[in-house]
């Protein structure tokens, strides 16, 4: 299970939302997400943006019933810092 970033520094839906979902749907997740967790024990969270794209899978999977919107490929990177994924963020 992943989550959005805690600290996500968007404050407003993404202008492109609509886009990226439609693109999503028709071609796939061509980037999948970076996630990384503080300890084993913490789920899953998006590193270097993605919230819209993890939300929109999210809202693709509850609209279509569509595993592959629900499973998909992650790259991981291992933990650094809370200061250093917001500016992940922020890029």
């Amino acid at each position: 299970n992943t989550i959005a970033y805690r600290r996500n520094p968007r404050r407003t839906r993404n202008p492109r939302y609509d886009e990226i979902k439609e693109s999503i749907r028709n071609a796939g997740l061509d980037h999948p997400p970076v996630v990384t967790r503080e300890s084993p024990a913490d789920p899953y969270m998006i590193k270097k943006g993605g919230n819209t794209r993890l939300s929109i899978l999210r809202e693709l999977w509850e609209e279509t019933g569509d595993r592959k919107y629900y499973e998909f490929d992650c790259d991981f990177e291992p933990w650094t810092s809370d200061f250093k994924n917001l500016i992940s963020h922020m890029i």
